[in-house]
Parts: C-alpha cells; structure tokens; sequence
C-alpha cells in the first residue's frame, strides 16, 4: 500500500508540475525570446556571409558580430533594473521593436563602416531588453516549485530557435531573394508583439 501510495504521489506531482506549462507566462516569455533568437542568429549568419560575398570584407562582417554581441551584453547588465521598476512585459516588447528595426535598416543603409554597427547596435539593444525581462517575467510569473521546469522549458525553445532561425531565413532567401527576405524578417519579428498582447488579453 505504501509503494502504490508513493506511486500515486509522484504521478501526481508529476501532473501538478507539468501543468505549469500551460502557464500564460512561460509562453509569453519563452515565445518571444525565441522569437528574437531565431531573428537574430538568422541575420548573424546571413548578413556576415552576403558581407563577405559581395563586399569581400571580413572586418565589416566580424564587425557586426562583435558590436551585436557587446552592446547585447552591455545592454542587458543594466536595462534589467529599468524593467524592475516599470514592468517586464515592457522590455520584451520593446526589445523586439528595436530588434525588428535594425534588422529592417540593414538593407536600407548598406555595408559601410559606420551602418553595420549602428545597425548591430539598435539589434544588441532589441536583444538586451529582451532577454533579462523574460527571464525575470518567468521568475516572478510561475510556481516557485516549478520555475526549474519552466526556465529548462525556455532554454529547450532558446536552442531550438538558435538552429530554426538560419534554417528559416535561408528559406525565405531562398525564394524571396536576400534584401526581401530580412524586410520579411524584420516586419514578422515587430509582428511578434501581437501574439504576446493577444495571450495577455484571452488569459486574463
């Protein structure tokens, strides 16, 4: 009795615990992350290569994963204490509005030593909002007991989306042609926010 008792308890639990995945957070945070992660490691392996292809300059193309990648970093060590104070729906938002911008300018500015950071910068900061505000949106959103199952949960979508996001673009550039392709991109990441408002609305 004490066996099958135990055995209850754990299917139970089991079945508490994955309910939390139906929490409205998890998948607003998680989604949009991965969101901005497919965005991102598209134009990181896109964008360097159709550098190097047409401009046939290295320097300019590591430029772009290096400036991308600091101001990211920069970034997201201080805008989490903004979002803190305001609310962290706001940085995911935002983030993805800056995220879509920048990865929309670069076909409209070029490949000059002065476009390719900006553009870097404005997807660093895109990035840099992002990630700290879902994290923290997932910390404070789900059951404590559960926020190791959430958090792994969000970290599988996160890979998922790093291999998605360059198989994707490649798609588009595929049959759209490259400087429609990142339009596309970038317009479909700004669209990313109604999903997220339209959770917020129906799981209230």
């Amino acid at each position: 009795n004490k066996d099958i008792d135990s055995e209850n308890n754990i299917v139970t639990k089991t079945k508490i615990t994955l309910n939390e995945l139906k929490n409205k957070s998890i998948w607003i945070a998680a989604g949009s992350e991965s969101l901005g992660l497919m965005a991102t490691y598209g134009a990181k392996v896109f964008v360097p290569l159709n550098i190097i292809v047409t401009q046939n300059n290295v320097f300019t193309a590591a430029t772009f994963i290096a400036v991308q990648h600091g101001t990211q970093m920069f970034i997201s060590a201080f805008s989490g204490r903004l979002w803190d104070k305001t609310a962290y729906i706001y940085g995911i938002c935002l983030g993805i509005i800056f995220l879509g911008l920048g990865i929309n300018l670069i076909p409209l500015v070029g490949y000059s030593t002065i476009t390719i950071p900006i553009t870097a910068i404005i997807i660093g900061i895109g990035m840099g909002f992002i990630q700290p505000s879902a994290s923290a949106y997932i910390a404070t959103n789900v059951n404590k007991s559960s926020l190791g199952l959430s958090l792994g949960f969000s970290g599988t979508l996160k890979n998922m989306s790093k291999i998605l996001g360059p198989v994707f673009l490649g798609i588009l550039i595929t049959y759209f042609g490259y400087t429609n392709s990142l339009h596309l991109l970038g317009i479909g990441t700004i669209l990313g926010i109604i999903p997220i408002v339209f959770i917020l609305k129906i799981a209230k």
